[in-house]
């Protein structure tokens, strides 16, 4: 149901945006947002299977606008989501305790999507549940592309011995999912986590990496334009590690690596690539609020995906 309009941001039932909780879809939905609440992957700090409920929660400040009237991006001085149908499906019930089952709990909650014409929006979540995900979407659509905004490779065939871990979400989209190399765009790739042995992966396989020192070398509407020419008219899935941004304004995830996009780079970023090719899906994922500052992260998460539909649905 959907919280009353006249209540405050801070009361009620947190759902994204305080758009309706829905659990049977009809059909006319612009919009579906599902919660991924798993950080089974993760290496280092876990704390991510809070981040759907918490990037939610810092969304609510935005429950006042009407559906018909939309929000003011005043930054570019237009109406962005004016009816735009939004609903929030609330969690994927995953097995506690079982990574590959909990992979296989949310590829198929994904394909119940399959035909629907709605955006979908997935809130993780450590980076590992971009696998299931993503298999869900090619095999939806057939052959996509996978742009991929991260600090980090995840190329990894195995962390520990487990192969699903939030460092094999790319490597995994590759051998399982079976997304063709040359249709991955790994950007903003810094720091010096990125093994030499996933970064020889992922030269022989052929994706195609860009860090952050070539874009901001390059230049954003020239890195655009590499993107355009190789996955125009193809469906898109993009995931979005919040470590891809720098930890001065996303301290809340568990490997933070500095210099890493400001919020002027990835708002420009993402409204050239969501309006420039056809987005189907996105992921934003490692946002682990116990780790964060006054919420800043998770408020961080909740303006790229702003960003992201305001583009889409421009």
């Amino acid at each position: 149901m959907k919280p009353s309009k006249d209540t405050v941001p801070y009361s009620g039932i947190q759902t994204f945006l305080g758009r309706p909780y829905v659990d049977k879809l009809k059909g006319d939905e612009d919009v579906i947002v599902l919660g991924v609440p798993l950080d089974a992957g993760t290496s280092y700090m876990p704390g991510a299977r809070f981040g759907p409920a918490s990037i939610r929660r810092a969304s609510m400040i935005y429950k006042f606008y009407e559906e018909e009237q939309g929000l003011l991006d005043i930054s570019r001085g237009k109406i962005i989501l004016r009816n735009v149908k939004i609903v929030d499906l609330g969690d994927v019930n995953l097995p506690f305790g079982d990574q590959k089952a909990a992979m296989g709990a949310i590829y198929r909650k994904a394909l119940e999507f399959k035909g629907l014409k709605a955006f979908r929006v997935f809130l993780g979540g450590d980076h590992s549940i971009t696998y299931p995900l993503v298999k869900a979407t090619k095999e939806e659509f057939g052959e996509i592309g996978l742009i991929q905004f991260d600090a980090h490779l995840d190329m990894l065939d195995a962390y520990m011995g487990i192969k699903y871990t939030h460092g094999s979400s790319i490597i995994r989209a590759i051998d399982e999912a079976e997304v063709k190399p040359e249709n991955i765009f790994q950007i903003g790739i810094r720091g010096f986590l990125n093994s030499y042995t996933s970064y020889k992966k992922a030269k022989e396989l052929g994706t195609n990496i860009i860090t952050i020192k070539s874009i901001r070398t390059l230049g954003i509407e020239k890195t655009v334009e590499k993107i355009i020419q190789k996955l125009k008219n193809k469906p898109i899935y993009i995931t979005f590690d919040i470590d891809s941004m720098d930890p001065g304004i996303a301290p809340g995830t568990g490997t933070t690596e500095p210099g890493g996009f400001t919020y002027s780079e990835i708002s420009t970023l993402i409204n050239e690539i969501f309006t420039k090719l056809n987005i189907v899906a996105m992921d934003v994922v490692e946002v682990a609020p116990l780790l964060d500052v006054n919420d800043i992260t998770s408020k961080l998460a909740v303006s790229i995906i702003l960003e992201a539909l305001g583009a889409k649905f421009s």
